[in-house]
């Protein structure tokens, strides 16, 4: 029912298109701010977004927070 209501799961190929461009400058950014090891987004046929395994990347880290919220405004959404 909240798929029908949002929209969400239903993206056209410009919508994923568009949003793998904008979790690109989201990366972009992390990567400015410090975070080097961070990934390019991916994208399957159930999502878009980032997987942080395997990268080694603390998210506790300060410098991952400074990172996070400077890139913040980035995401859709404004981000978590």
């Amino acid at each position: 029912m909240c798929q029908k209501q949002t929209g969400f799961g239903h993206l056209t190929a410009a919508q994923r298109q568009a949003a793998m461009n904008n979790l690109l400058k989201v990366a972009e950014c992390m990567r400015s701010h410090g975070i080097t090891n961070f990934p390019d987004p991916f994208e399957n046929s159930q999502q878009i977004g980032f997987s942080l395994n395997g990268t080694g990347i603390d998210m506790n880290s300060s410098r991952f927070k400074a990172a996070q919220t400077a890139c913040r405004p980035l995401m859709p959404g404004g981000g978590p």
